[in-house]
């Protein structure tokens, strides 16, 4: 056989060779792998409607806020700081808030619960449910990135992470408790107006 022919028809197997293995398998193998959808993970696993009962509490700032919904109206009141009228608005959305907030990552690689601050929590979140079960979690330190918090619930061995962004609103009713905001009209006091001059045991004139 030439010599030049053989040269070029090892070129061209050498050619197809590197194709199939770079190039072809690998699409391949991406076809035989189905994409999985990531499942959302709440941390409290209601829904608003099942919630009676909302309290936080900041342990840095020693202040707490606690909400109570009648079982009958669905009206929320305030009980700490309180008890006293709630703002309906504010106290139904903090029962969104938190039935909403989704975990963003579990940590695996360690067990060791102090090295998040979860078992000295900054703040703790618990809730009431309408069938007198609660559930409850602490709050621990931030990230390094400042963007999540690690979260412990009862009876978990893993840390979990929450969004700062999602956490901070909710954590703020401590501080900021939803209270009714005051009316329009400002408290008017009894004002005496005096024209001219009374002389003391004098009875002033109509």
């Amino acid at each position: 056989m030439n010599r030049k022919l053989t040269i070029g028809l090892v070129v061209v197997f050498g050619a197809l060779l590197v194709y199939v293995l770079l190039v072809q398998r690998p699409k391949d193998l991406a076809a035989d792998v189905t994409p999985t959808a990531r499942v959302t993970e709440y941390l409290f696993a209601v829904s608003a409607e099942q919630v009676s009962g909302i309290r936080v509490e900041d342990r840095v700032n020693g202040m707490s806020a606690a909400l109570m919904r009648d079982a009958a109206s669905g009206v929320w009141t305030l009980a700490e700081p309180g008890p006293q009228p709630a703002d309906q608005a504010l106290a139904a959305n903090a029962a969104t808030a938190l039935t909403g907030l989704t975990i963003a990552n579990t940590v695996t690689s360690t067990t060791d619960l102090t090295l998040f601050g979860v078992l000295s929590p900054t703040y703790q979140l618990a809730l009431t449910l309408t069938d007198g079960s609660q559930l409850a979690a602490a709050i621990g330190d931030k990230t390094p990135t400042g963007t999540a918090y690690y979260v412990l619930r009862p009876g978990d061995t893993n840390v979990r992470t929450v969004g700062a962004s999602l956490l901070d609103p909710v954590l703020g009713l401590a501080v900021n408790p939803p209270v009714v905001p005051p009316t329009a009209t400002a408290a008017v006091t009894d004002t005496v107006v005096l024209t001219g001059t009374v002389t003391p045991g004098a009875t002033a004139a109509p």
